[in-house]
């Protein structure tokens, strides 16, 4: 499960930056429409974020943590 997780984050990171890239491109040249051709990458990126904030820490665990403290 660790690994899933890790795999997720990294997969993350990379069409995050993608995804600004791309922003970064089509501001500088706005008739080539990089972000138009970025969707899937959006769409993995936003299955990404759902599937880390499913298989990630509960937040019962975390508020629980800090109270301890």
């Amino acid at each position: 499960m660790r690994i899933f997780k890790e795999i997720l984050r990294q997969a993350g990171v990379i069409c995050s930056l993608v995804c600004i890239a791309a922003a970064v491109l089509d501001w500088y040249n706005p008739f080539m429409d990089f972000s138009g051709h970025v969707i899937v990458i959006q769409k993995m990126l936003y299955l990404i974020v759902l599937l880390s904030a499913f298989f990630g820490t509960p937040a019962y665990k975390v508020i629980r943590s800090f109270e301890r403290k």
